[in-house]
């Protein structure tokens, strides 16, 4: 759909701007090549089909784009406190990812807890190859650095550094191969941690206002557990843990 609405608005493009000469009563040379009467080429394609055509073809990048996005807010016991969004760009067999967190918890407008944290990785389908991570935890800042060299993984913080095999994942929760994982990358301390993922059946949730049926599966292995929910069609729609306070932090897809 896509491709065919940039070869039909290029071939739109070149037939407005290149078409054959065109004999006009304020131009009765037939002979020679007439390109500023707008209205008459408007005759030969109208000018509300052209910016039809172009509508469609943003509207196919718009939604190009966001097929390969989640954006979520973030909430702490109902209280909205910032986002998380990843976005994931397929070049064939390889994907670019950026991960974007920003978190801000107040009381009586006084910010009390602050957390950003941005990643970009590499991936060659379901390896991850590089991997650059900065995190301010609430004022503890933590880099992490991974690269595959030589069959290993080299995975360098602040601290220490440490080689893991190849052909790791880190805490992708938008790939669905996620689940089938016994240890993933932690891309804010650098650990490589021991995972386990437990399905605990469908449930019906409200996604994006629509009752949606999703598969539950319960992670544990990091410090905080942590639930995910994934569609019928294997598309991440949902996170839930509990953090150290006992409070709940839930993801709400936008």
């Amino acid at each position: 759909m896509f491709t065919f609405l940039v070869t039909l608005c290029n071939e739109c493009n070149r037939f407005l701007f290149f078409a054959s000469p065109i004999y006009s009563p304020m131009h009765p040379n037939p002979t020679q090549p007439y390109w500023s009467q707008p209205v008459i080429l408007a005759k030969r394609i109208p000018l509300s089909i052209h910016r039809m055509l172009l509508g469609l073809l943003l509207f196919g990048l718009l939604a190009n784009a966001s097929a390969n996005q989640w954006n979520f807010d973030v909430f702490l016991d109902d209280k909205l406190i910032g986002l998380h969004r990843f976005s994931v760009n397929n070049e064939g067999s390889e994907k670019e990812v950026k991960i974007e967190a920003d978190f801000d918890v107040k009381i009586l407008f006084i910010s009390v807890y602050r957390y950003q944290h941005n990643v970009k990785e590499h991936w060659r389908g379901n390896c991850l190859e590089n991997l650059s991570a900065q995190t301010d935890d609430n004022g503890e800042k933590t880099t992490v650095k991974a690269q595959l060299i030589g069959g290993r993984v080299t995975v360098q913080t602040l601290k220490n550094k440490i080689d893991i095999p190849a052909c790791v994942m880190s805490f992708a929760y938008w790939n669905p191969e996620l689940i089938h994982q016994t240890r993933l990358l932690n891309p804010q301390t650098g650990v490589y941690e021991n995972t386990q993922f437990t399905f605990l059946g469908e449930e019906t949730l409200s996604i994006k206002g629509i009752n949606t049926t999703t598969k539950h599966y319960r992670l544990t292995g990091p410090k905080n557990p942590l639930d995910l929910w994934y569609n019928m069609e294997n598309q991440w729609v949902a996170l839930e843990s509990r953090v150290s306070n006992g409070k709940k932090l839930y993801y709400k897809l936008k």
